[in-house]
């Protein structure tokens, strides 16, 4: 988002909550605005958009015209996603590994893809590219 004197202000929009009708038509939303411009982000404007299913996300840079010309971010699975927050958030592979029901190996397996993904070459530089990029 610009302020008044048009500089960037990071801003993380969440839409955790869904209320549907008997039909199944969104009746309305929980929306949680989250002002994370503290986190002192060097890159210019980023937004994120993945469906509900969270299969798929696109990465977009924001212009200063307000046009989106999409970033170069690869693919990242549901569950390569999971494993990168839970990492970013000090858990170890042992840690992940009991946290998602799946083993030490799987852990390690999807850390190694995600490095080949990003072009790093140890998980700090890998949580660095999350942060960086905007992944979370």
């Amino acid at each position: 988002m610009l302020d008044a004197n048009e500089e960037f202000q990071w801003r993380l929009i969440q839409f955790p909550g869904y209320y549907f009708d008997e039909n199944g038509i969104v009746e309305s939303s929980w929306i949680m605005v989250t002002d994370i411009s503290h986190l002192h982000i060097d890159n210019q404007a980023m937004i994120t958009f993945f469906d509900g299913s969270n299969i798929e996300n696109q990465y977009f840079k924001v212009m200063k015209d307000q046009t989106l010309k999409p970033l170069p971010i690869p693919k990242i699975s549901k569950r390569e996603h999971e494993i990168l927050l839970l990492t970013s958030k000090g858990l170890n592979s042992p840690e992940v590994a009991e946290k998602l029901s799946i083993s030490y190996h799987t852990v390690e397996n999807h850390k190694r893809n995600l490095r080949i993904k990003t072009n790093t070459k140890t998980s700090a530089e890998l949580i660095s590219f999350a942060f960086k990029n905007n992944i979370f």
